[in-house]
């Protein structure tokens, strides 16, 4: 587990615009490589390369305004949005206020912990209807029929550190470095959340166990049907 500060979760690409000349407009472009395509593309229409990426299969450029509805449809563009710096302000939480304590914790009626033999259950056909959404989205269906679970996996994150105590991730983050210099450590109850939820979502290993009167319990029912299960009233 790695702390930087104020970095956002992946998926976010950057590019600083070399030139802002009015009546341009700054833009990210996804676009399979080899670029060749899109780049005779947008130099077609007077626009400018400004980046091409490495690992993700887009690019940055500098287009007319003018020509931005037909360089949305040009061939080899996949997606094309605004490329702009957005700055992270403060979020105000329980922490921010006089005399707040530790992180606040997951209440439950009974945390249980999952072992290997249980994620291969629920990684099955037999799961909640949410979490073979989940499959789905984040392409998991494929790796678990392969037999692939994350056993002997390690993953290395990049995010605001950890708040400590939290079941979820107990026994599974191996360490960590501080990249900031702040005081307080990849682990700290005064660290953003942000690289708790994303460590939860890595190495979940806990089944948490509400009565069905409890209103997350009802919540869920309610917005997102299947993804408790009614026989015990667990949500995983």
């Amino acid at each position: 587990m790695l702390k930087f500060q104020n970095l956002f979760a992946a998926g976010v690409l950057y590019a600083v615009s070399a030139f802002g000349q009015s009546g341009f407009e700054s833009v990210l472009i996804k676009t399979a490589k080899p670029y060749d395509q899109t780049i005779r593309e947008i130099e077609a229409r007077g626009g400018k390369v400004t980046h091409r990426y490495k690992y993700v299969d887009a690019i940055a450029a500098q287009v007319p305004q003018s020509t931005m509805p037909g360089m949305r449809n040009a061939p080899g563009v996949i997606s094309m949005r605004k490329d702009a710096k957005v700055h992270r302000g403060r979020f105000q939480t329980d922490l921010d206020q006089p005399g707040a304590g530790r992180s606040p914790q997951l209440h439950a009626g009974t945390v249980t912990a999952l072992s290997a033999a249980d994620f291969h259950t629920l990684s099955s056909n037999s799961t909640p209807a949410s979490f073979s959404l989940n499959n789905t989205l984040m392409g998991m269906g494929t790796l678990f029929k392969a037999g692939k679970h994350g056993e002997g996996v390690l993953v290395a994150v990049i995010d605001s550190g950890i708040r400590p105590s939290f079941h979820h991730i107990d026994g599974s983050v191996v360490g960590g470095e501080d990249l900031v210099g702040d005081g307080h450590g990849y682990s700290n109850d005064a660290n953003d959340g942000h690289g708790t939820f994303v460590s939860g979502m890595i190495a979940a290993h806990i089944g948490l166990l509400y009565p069905n009167t409890d209103k997350l319990v009802q919540a869920l029912n309610a917005y997102a049907p299947g993804s408790v299960k009614p026989r015990r009233s667990t949500i995983w």
